[in-house]
């Protein structure tokens, strides 16, 4: 799954940094005895040009850094990576991945020295690109380490590091993970809640085998094939969220090219269907079959809701999730493949009251982090962020609403106090974004953490392709955006929160 790099980028401002006050050097890492971990090296990095090692999915990376202590190290099957900087900040940093990738995030973790802070990630136990599962054939270990245990292990030798290398624990640590990595986040604040003062869990992939059963699903709605009648172009995925945004955009009762609700939008794709040739990019009647389908959930012939349907106003990212061969289809097929049957399994005999139950069995308890039991993390004072696009053709909208609500079930009145869901309008997995997305997850929880006031939005940024830039409030759901009825609409001072 696509990692949101970019809106970590979003905020970079100067700060005022510690300076290290222990006596050891970097080098004196190397030998540092790290429980359950071998430090593999330790190497003081001058400020100037880095480059990082070849990764699969990645490949190498050049950044402008400041000076940094880089330690590698192993634990079990992991490799990770802690990134001590001179000039810290009191902090620490744990970074989650993506999808079934097997690498260590170059990019958050320059993020984290750049700011200030010490920063850790893992390969979480393997090497694969995102949608790559074959590491896991009959490595239950791995997957695991995959699952849970890669992510808190990292963060105890991340600590120890930062004991021994400034002298001083962190005086705050918080998480930040999207996709996989924001299912990596519930996972930290649902199995060890005092690892984090602050998670920041955005688009998240928590209920992992239901989200790659729904993939599976949605593959065969569109006929399991790229050539099947009912497989989509681009051209024509692109046609059909014109048609949804033309007919959905003003229920908020203002046309800004953003749906703000998709719930609330309730269009049939029949008004794209052929009837003659003067349509471009029309469907026949088995594509507006196989959309119909698309935006309905993924269900147990019980009536149970396994996965929910794609949102209205996503198909502008179909072509990188949904249609064949893009992201949704290789991984869910290659997870079923190496993690719940072999190699050799045809995802067309595909089954959901076989497959889902006998999946779950297998790995819910250690893939999903979709429980709402967030007691210990709550009594620790741990705050939780979490965020959701609107328009995600991958983690759809409502499995995270759902989850949430779950959440305020448990805890009423006191949810906000400790966990606050943001939706984002126009914002998805994969795809250029219409609304804006721009903004700096590990600022907003960083800040909720040590003020300890908690957000009632937060502004969120997009540059256009004119130059001009666009803002708006998120709201902590369930309320939304509103105009106030004057004013610039791509100016959020002209907005308010309301339900």
């Amino acid at each position: 799954m696509i990692k949101r790099l970019g809106v970590l980028f979003f905020s970079l401002a100067a700060l005022a940094f510690a300076t290290p006050a222990a006596a050891d050097t970097c080098s004196d890492l190397s030998t540092a005895q790290i429980s359950g971990a071998t430090v593999t090296a330790a190497t003081s990095v001058p400020a100037g040009q880095f480059t990082t090692p070849n990764q699969i999915g990645y490949g190498s990376l050049t950044f402008n850094v400041p000076a940094f202590c880089r330690v590698q190290l192993t634990i079990g099957t992991a490799t990770s990576e802690v990134w001590l900087p001179a000039a810290w900040n009191g902090k620490l940093a744990g970074l989650g991945n993506g999808g079934e990738l097997g690498a260590i995030i170059y990019g958050e973790l320059y993020y984290t020295v750049v700011t200030g802070y010490a920063g850790v990630s893992s390969d979480l136990g393997h090497q694969s690109n995102g949608g790559d599962a074959s590491w896991a054939f009959n490595r239950p270990d791995l997957i695991k380490e995959f699952g849970y245990s890669a992510t808190h292990d990292m963060t105890v030798a991340a600590k120890a590091l930062v004991q021994a290398y400034y002298g001083i624990a962190p005086a705050h640590s918080y998480f930040f993970g999207s996709s996989a990595g924001g299912r990596q986040a519930l996972m930290e604040a649902q199995r060890y809640p005092t690892d984090y003062n602050g998670i920041a869990s955005l688009s998240p992939g928590l209920g992992w085998t239901h989200l790659l059963s729904g993939m599976v699903s949605q593959e065969l709605k569109l006929g399991g094939s790229g050539s099947s009648a009912q497989q989509l172009t681009t051209a024509q995925a692109l046609a059909l969220n014109r048609a949804v945004i033309a007919a959905c955009d003003g229920l908020d009762r203002l046309e800004d090219g953003l749906i703000e609700d998709p719930t609330q939008c309730h269009f049939d794709p029949v008004q794209l269907q052929c009837i003659s040739h003067v349509l471009a990019n029309c469907l026949d009647a088995g594509q507006v079959a196989a959309v119909r389908a698309l935006y309905q959930p993924l269900r147990l012939s019980s009536g149970k809701i396994v996965y929910e349907g794609l949102p209205y106003g996503s198909e502008y990212e179909w072509g990188c999730s949904v249609l064949h061969d893009a992201f949704n289809a290789p991984v869910s097929v290659s997870w079923y493949q190496n993690e719940v049957y072999n190699p050799s399994w045809d995802f067309h005999t595909f089954s959901p009251d076989v497959d889902v139950p006998y999946a779950d069995s297998l790995w819910a308890s250690t893939l999903n982090a979709a429980s709402p039991n967030l007691d210990a993390f709550k009594a620790a004072g741990g705050k939780l962020l979490m965020a959701q696009g609107q328009s995600d053709a991958i983690v759809v909208p409502q499995n995270t609403t759902d989850y949430y609500r779950k959440v305020k079930k448990r805890y009423g009145n006191e949810t906000e106090g400790f966990a606050r869901l943001f939706m984002e309008p126009g914002y998805g997995h994969c795809g250029p974004p219409p609304g804006p997305s721009a903004w700096d997850p590990i600022v907003a929880i960083a800040s909720w953490v040590e003020t300890g006031v908690a957000p009632d939005s937060i502004v969120a940024y997009k540059t256009n392709s004119d130059g001009s830039v666009m803002s708006r409030p998120l709201c902590p759901f369930p309320k939304q955006a509103r105009y106030k009825g004057h004013g610039d609409i791509n100016d959020e001072k002209n907005f308010r929160c309301a339900k």
